[in-house]
């Protein structure tokens, strides 16, 4: 028993397409219909833990809609960021550099330590927010 979805669009939403462009806005359609198919296949093999009949729910197909708009990969970091992780990486070395008793009597020394450190936490406390 064959039990297809039939997926009508108002003909006032087509309304100024012609003929050619109808067809292709029809394979499109199927062409997105077939990846959201393959995809929520995938999600519910993942998660089937019976060797029964697979069974997809709606929450499978909105998650396979989603992936297929937006795709698994993950942003680029902003170039801020990344100068952001730079920086608190090379000044927390920095600070541990300079930890030393006898280096931090020297006030100068005092100083260019409290600095650093400052900026180490205030970056890294920036970094494990934005990230």
């Amino acid at each position: 028993m064959d039990m297809g979805i039939q997926i009508d669009i108002p003909d006032k939403d087509i309304q100024h397409l012609n003929n050619p462009a109808q067809q292709q806005l029809r394979r499109h359609v199927e062409g997105y219909i077939d990846q959201v198919l393959e995809e929520a296949n995938r999600l519910e093999a993942t998660h089937r833990t019976t060797d029964g009949d697979p069974e997809i729910n709606s929450s499978m197909v909105n998650d396979a809609a989603h992936l297929i708009r937006h795709g698994y990969q993950k942003h680029k970091k902003p170039g801020w960021l990344t100068a952001c992780q730079v920086t608190a990486t090379l000044s927390a070395l920095f600070v541990g550099l300079l930890f030393d008793f006898e280096k931090l009597k020297d006030p100068f020394m005092l100083v260019v330590f409290i600095i650093l450190l400052a900026i180490a936490i205030i970056f890294n406390v920036i970094v494990l927010m934005k990230d």
